[in-house]
């Protein structure tokens, strides 16, 4: 893969006299370090104390060594809401990070709001998470509603340079992340005048998909909008292109879940394109946090690790910025702040209706069969798009 870095200014904490308790500066964190999503909760915790040593190496926070006080909210809202609880009542901490799950994000928001803790949001991405007029809320992670952008301009680019007219077809697993990809591509498509030519849902696991192998094929598409996360994804694809072979195909799941399975179901993948969260790649700090995660664990993190390394050094910066590590100057603080982290730079502030939300960047690359090509935006293109023959 052709790599393109974006120069960033070199990661600095910037040294504010603060005032700090006994123990020094403590950040709550909170993950699910068991229960299903526990691969990903491990994934952020390391990267998490990864971000504490980075920025202890540097001195601190005012001169203060940070620490992190990680709890295991096991995937569950109740958890998760008592933990804040306690860190607010019996350890009074300044500012929480966590929220993996829309479902946690979303409890973590409402009890840090009513508690009136700033929140950092580091994964959670459904909308309504920051469409509430929360004012001690932000989120790192872009919503839910964002991770489409670059593959809709793209598909309508394409449509305007001749690729064929705008037929297609949406095929969604049954779950509320495909539901919520299902409503943005018809929005897009009725303002955009597509025809949508046919909409099936699929119980994740499912077998015997002949009847949507079928029907997705009658309407003749040229595009199909699949949302299908492994190891669903290689299968549908596979069957797809033996009854479209001329559609162009984007997957609306991030493009670092499922690359592995393309790997496995050869050249039927081979074109297939994905938004993707993180590259770092293309945007890459002089802080090597992927190179380093890698040596240090074995294997690649992805945007989550990304995302959870960002939360740290933004509310770090906050806490040193305010002066004082108290809730409220760290909200306030957490307001003005804009700092590049390998995650790429990350501000709140309030657009479309969102509250304190980061608009971080969006890319669509496409499977070649060794690797991930960046195809969308132009600037950040690494290799020209490879688009099936439509005549």
């Amino acid at each position: 893969m052709t790599c393109l870095f974006l120069a960033l200014p070199v990661l600095t904490m910037i040294f504010y006299p603060i005032v700090t308790r006994a123990e020094g500066v403590v950040i709550g964190a909170i993950l699910p370090l068991s229960g299903t999503h526990a691969a990903f909760g491990h994934m952020q915790k390391n990267s998490m104390l990864m971000a504490v040593e980075e920025i202890n190496s540097r001195g601190g926070i005012g001169g203060e060594m940070l620490e992190l006080d990680i709890r295991d909210s096991r995937g569950r809202t109740r958890s998760a809401r008592a933990i804040v609880d306690h860190f607010v009542k019996d350890k009074q901490y300044s500012v929480v990070l966590g929220g993996f799950s829309s479902k946690v994000a979303a409890a973590l928001a409402d009890k840090s709001e009513q508690r009136r803790i700033p929140l950092v949001v580091v994964t959670g991405s459904e909308d309504a998470i920051t469409l509430q007029d929360y004012r001690y809320v932000f989120r790192v992670s872009p919503p839910r509603s964002r991770y489409l952008t670059a593959a809709l301009v793209f598909y309508r680019s394409i449509l305007e340079g001749g690729f064929g007219g705008g037929r297609i077809v949406l095929i969604t697993e049954q779950s509320a992340y495909g539901d919520a990809t299902a409503w943005t591509v018809k929005q897009a498509a009725s303002e955009a005048r597509w025809t949508v030519t046919g909409e099936w849902r699929f119980e994740t696991g499912s077998r015997n998909l002949e009847t949507l192998y079928f029907g997705a094929a009658a309407g003749e598409p040229n595009a199909i909008f699949l949302t299908a996360f492994p190891p669903d994804a290689a299968k549908i694809i596979m069957e797809l292109r033996k009854s479209i072979p001329n559609a162009v195909i984007f997957n609306l799941t991030p493009a670092s879940t499922v690359a592995g399975s393309y790997a496995q179901c050869g050249v039927s993948c081979e074109g297939v394109m994905n938004p993707a969260l993180w590259l770092p790649d293309v945007v890459q700090s002089p802080v090597r946090y992927r190179d380093n995660y890698l040596a240090r664990f074995g294997s690649e993190p992805d945007y989550h690790g990304a995302q959870a390394y960002a939360a740290v050094i933004v509310a770090s910066e906050a806490i040193g910025r305010s002066g004082e590590a108290q809730p409220d100057p760290v909200r306030d603080a957490l307001e003005r702040i804009a700092v590049n982290t390998p995650y790429g730079k990350v501000s709140f502030r309030d657009w479309g209706g969102f509250v304190n939300q980061n608009d971080p960047a969006n890319y669509l690359v496409q499977w070649t069969g060794s690797g991930l090509e960046v195809v969308w935006p132009r600037e950040f293109r690494t290799a020209d798009p490879v688009l099936p023959n439509i005549n």
